[in-house]
């Protein structure tokens, strides 16, 4: 985003002015305030030093005065007011925010209004302030010029359309980073030679690293489809570790798909993309049930127009999965489903050309024959995806990075290791050799690209603000965090001046986070309690007629009351009225999504990573964060647009790791993330993939002609149908093929016709497809009787695993027969037990299962959880029957009543 003269001239103005006013504050000095003269002098040296944008046409500063007027009309620098005769004294936004920070107090309606204020605790003890310019890699280089670059690395005449194509459509005045180009030509080149490699693009938040992998990518695709139009299939492979960044970066890569969509529309095609998810409907019918929820609302995409964000609604009632549709309620444009596959029928149908899916899902899906195609496995599958993205990597660490690592290794043996791998990630010391070993690829063909110093530019300004919570106060860190959140959320400019452009440099929303799920929850509530409102949301009008804890600042003819900071004047000459009551809304693993209306959302680490809003301008955390490099992901939600003056404030008791971090606050808001090495060998993680493997196993077992459908779900518990309602004659057929089994592909398919006229159902268990899960489990008790009885088929088991996990024999039959959890002592003989006896134990029917996911002794229901060991149960209250491990459920709920 480019700025107008008269506004670049106040961002390098406002630059000028807090560098004067940071001298002074970061020895604690809040009170202080620049004189009329070092203002203007100031503000004299910067239209000196930039008279190309004074002696711009639509430039209307000239004087120091004038510039002086419109920062003060932004709001981003104010008069204080002083005794009578006084000289004049100003402070920037910053400033002024740094002093209110530091005096915060705790303010009750009814205790501490007028002269009372004087007797409300202090909340903070010391504070810590850095201040510094943003760097970005600079784009500097012209389409021209980055087309120019590729062709020389990449040859081939097809792709090298598709990328100019590509840059036409951004127009001549787009510009790129050098790292980028880079990129987009080493991943083009590989997709031209048909070569497995790695590409690790490293760079901060913010500087353009989904920009170059699809480039490269959308071109590529372009250029296939227009040669091939009619191939179906997967052709790349988009996997993320967080929900809410798979959707947040779903809508940027539909809006340049649509780039193409003139050129391929001449051969009768165009890119596809598809979303496969937790939310992902099954079909158009069942996501008109499931998502009553959300007043009839797609939950993870919203309109793809400029400036629109409109919220999108199914349209048609009964029409074919392939015309599915979704209306935008505010501009009325369509999203339709050969665009993008919003249901899992429209996916299976007609695979799209980029598929975005999570890890747990393709953890779950390479053993569902009516769905692994989209993966690239087997029969139905017409291709193995060319490329694979990875977002950001550095957040693959410990188990979990682990976990993935070998999933990714199952995925490759099952699809023959054709791919090449994308990484996208902050700067990790020596990425190049932790990302071969995650993707599982030799360090020889993996290079990683990062932006040069040389290329890199300062611009605009950030605030890093460490607060320390006042021991003697006896008020709890928690009260401090609210009324921070109280404060920064006012510092930032109102939702609607933000919305028409003329506030550039703050957003209006800010983000909350906690590493405890307790810590989260408490917050949220009391937040809404000190912004007036109920636990609902809702206004509280009786208890809080005059809005929240914010108008017990509202301005005062009482100068004490401001010099104590207790007076937000300058907060409300910027449009912000403090008995307004800002909503607060929660994003955890219990409340997925975001509101797009709240100006402040609590959050954990489901919202952590990736999540895009320009309107973020304050992150706050919540004690010491317990990761370096999710603290960095933390840190990235704000300011997402060039120019945005963001804030990351930190608040810390003065005991423990808080007391460690706040010492050391430079090392995190400056991280350099150390060196990764992924637990490969670890045998605690190898022996849950081990059964993750089996599963696979039985999963490749199921050739055509028997019955599709997924190996975990069908290991996950009992079958759920019965016969009540057939005619006998149909129960005597199926009984009879139990006894045939197993059935001959005509035999089943006009069994499966008959059930299916039986009971037409929109549930995925009745009719056909409960007898479809019915013989698959005959098929899948038959399979793992033959591994415990034939040691052939054991020995085939062994050699699965082996080249599934990348592991030696000796590893191999240690899994096996070694103790604890041995896989064919205990995994599959569990195994078989349950399905052979449909969960019966203690004569009681379902009564052996034990959660809800596959044989949960031994694998977890999701790769970043722990083994499902004895676990702390959650009722009632916020917690809606949750299930923590027992340590964590010590360390976060040891003084509440909920822990049962």
């Amino acid at each position: 985003m480019s700025l107008s003269p008269d506004l670049a001239l106040a961002e390098a103005a406002l630059d000028s002015l807090e560098q004067l006013e940071v001298r002074v504050l970061v020895w604690g000095l809040v009170d202080s305030a620049l004189s009329l003269d070092e203002v203007d002098d100031t503000l004299r040296d910067v239209l000196n030093g930039n008279q190309d944008l004074a002696a711009d046409p639509s430039c209307t500063i000239d004087t120091e005065a004038s510039l002086r007027q419109r920062l003060m009309d932004l709001g981003y620098l104010a008069e204080i007011p002083g005794r009578p005769g006084a000289p004049r004294r100003f402070r920037t936004r910053m400033a002024e925010g740094v002093r209110l920070f530091a005096r915060l107090r705790q303010l009750f309606p009814g205790r501490h209004e007028g002269a009372d204020w004087v007797s409300g605790a202090t909340l903070v003890a010391d504070y810590r302030l850095l201040w510094r310019q943003r760097r970005y890699p600079a784009r500097d280089l012209t389409p021209a010029a980055s087309q120019e670059f590729i062709a020389s690395r990449v040859p081939d005449p097809r792709l090298q359309a598709a990328v100019r194509a590509w840059f036409d459509a951004g127009g001549p005045s787009w510009r790129f980073a050098r790292f980028q180009i880079d990129a987009a030509a080493r991943i083009l080149e590989g997709l031209s030679r048909r070569t497995p490699r790695g590409t690790l693009v490293s760079a901060g938040t913010g500087s353009g690293k989904t920009l170059a992998f699809y480039l490269p990518a959308l071109t590529w695709l372009a250029a296939e489809r227009k040669s091939q139009p009619t191939s179906p299939g997967v052709r790349v492979l988009a996997l993320y570790p967080r929900n809410e960044l798979l959707k947040d970066q779903l809508a940027e890569v539909y809006e340049q798909a649509r780039k193409f969509d003139d050129e391929l529309g001449k051969v009768g095609t165009t890119l596809s993309i598809g979303v496969l998810f937790g939310d992902t409907p099954y079909t158009l019918k069942s996501a008109r049930e499931k998502w009553r929820k959300t007043q009839g609302e797609c939950p993870f995409f919203r309109c793809p127009q400029p400036r629109c964000n409109g919220s999108l609604r199914l349209r048609g009632e009964a029409v074919p999965e392939r015309d599915g549709r979704m209306v935008c309620q505010s501009c009325g444009s369509t999203v339709e489903a050969r665009h993008l596959r919003f249901t899992r029928a429209s996916m299976t149908d007609d695979p799209p050309d980029i598929l975005f899916t999570s890890v747990e899902m393709m953890n779950q899906r390479l053993a569902d024959s009516q769905i692994r195609h989209l993966f690239g496995l087997g029969p139905m599958a017409s291709r193995v995806p060319a490329l694979m993205l990875l977002d950001e990597v550095h957040l693959y660490t410990g188990t979990f990075g682990a976990q993935a690592a070998h999933l990714l290794r199952r995925w490759s043996h099952l699809s023959r290791r054709q791919t090449q791998f994308v990484g996208l990630s902050a700067t990790i010391a020596d990425g190049a050799a932790f990302f071969a070993s995650l993707v599982g690829l030799d360090r020889s063909v993996v290079e990683e690209i990062a932006p040069s110093p040389d290329h890199m530019t300062h611009e605009g300004a950030e605030y890093m603000l460490a607060l320390r919570g006042d021991p003697v106060s006896q008020a709890a860190l928690l009260s401090t965090s609210i009324q921070a959140l109280m404060l920064a959320s006012r510092l930032l400019d109102s939702r609607e001046r933000f919305a028409n452009g003329t506030q550039p440099f703050a957003g209006w929303r800010s983000f909350a986070f906690t590493d405890q799920l307790d810590a989260t929850n408490r917050l949220f509530y009391d937040l809404r309690d000190a912004e007036g409102r109920t636990e609902q949301g809702h206004p509280a009008n009786r208890r809080h007629p005059n809005g929240g804890l914010a108008h017990l600042r509202r301005a005062s003819p009482d100068l004490r009351r401001y010099e104590g900071g207790q007076d937000w004047r300058a907060i409300e000459a910027n449009g912000h009225d403090l008995r307004a009551r800002h909503r607060v809304e929660r994003t955890t693993a219990l409340d997925t999504g975001v509101s797009h209306d709240a100006e402040i959302v609590v959050a954990t680490a489901a919202l952590e990573v990736g999540y895009d809003d320009p309107a973020v301008g304050v992150v706050l955390q919540h004690k010491a964060p317990r990761d370096m490099a999710q603290f960095l992901q933390r840190k990235g939600r704000a300011g997402r647009t060039r120019h945005t003056r963001p804030w990351t404030i930190m608040v810390l008791s003065d005991y423990g790791r808080d007391r460690l971090a706040y010492q050391a606050y430079e090392q995190f808001f400056d991280p350099e993330l150390p060196r990764r090495e992924l637990p490969l060998s670890n045998r605690y993680i190898r022996r849950m993939q081990a059964t993750y493997a089996l599963i696979d196993y039985l999963g490749v077992a199921m050739q055509q002609g028997e019955p599709t459908g997924s190996v975990w779900r069908d290991l996950a518990g009992p079958q759920v149908g019965n016969f009540d309602g057939w005619p006998p004659e149909e129960v005597t057929r199926v009984k009879q093929a139990d006894a045939a089994f197993p059935l001959t592909p005509a035999a089943w398919t006009s069994l499966r016709r008959s059930a299916n006229r039986l009971a037409p159902a929109a549930n995925p268990y009745a009719g056909g497809n409960w007898l479809q899960g019915r013989l698959r489990r005959k098929y899948l008790v038959t399979q793992l009787a033959e591994v415990l009885r034939d040691p052939a088929r054991a020995e085939d088991l062994a050699r699965y695993l082996a080249h599934a996990l990348a592991l030696p024999r000796e590893a191999v039959d240690t899994l096996l027969w070694d103790h604890p959890r041995p896989l064919l002592l205990t995994v599959v003989p569990t195994a078989l037990r349950r399905l052979a006896t449909d969960w019966r134990a203690r004569g009681q029917a379902g009564a052996d299962r034990k959660d809800t996911h596959p044989l949960p002794e031994f694998i977890p229901g999701t790769l970043f959880s722990d083994l499902a060991l004895p676990e702390v149960q959650l009722l009632g209250g916020p917690y809606k029957d949750v299930a923590l491990p027992v340590l964590q459920a010590l360390n976060e709920l040891a003084d509440r009543k909920s822990v049962v």
